[in-house]
């Protein structure tokens, strides 16, 4: 297997950060309407997608916290989700910021 020269690497980064920025607020935006639908199945079907595309950029709490609605949504406890939602959502503002951050600080230095 090749290896992925440094400027392919951050390209690949670079495109992982942009689809994540696009989908988590569609992500966040199915989570909260199964939580308001009271939908279980749903919420764990939203939750986990937030989970996996944050656990590989890294994003350790929002994955935590989606982990968390994904496993409520399993065992079909919608109760208390609100809460947890909220803290989610702000997480989620954090991340996104650092990354818009990195996506435009970062990247032009690290390539050019």
């Amino acid at each position: 297997m090749e290896d992925l020269e440094p400027a392919d690497a951050v390209n690949l980064l670079e495109q992982l950060i942009s689809i994540y920025l696009r989908e988590t607020p569609k992500k966040l935006d199915a989570i909260q309407e199964a939580i308001e639908q009271e939908d279980a199945k749903a919420l764990r079907s939203s939750a986990h997608s937030l989970k996996s595309s944050s656990a590989m950029l890294g994003a350790v709490t929002v994955t935590e916290l989606s982990w968390k609605l994904e496993s409520l949504g399993q065992s079909g406890e919608v109760a208390g989700v609100r809460e947890i939602y909220g803290i989610l959502e702000k997480e989620c503002e954090q991340v996104y910021q650092q990354l818009c951050t990195l996506q435009t600080e970062q990247f032009s230095v690290l390539i050019g």
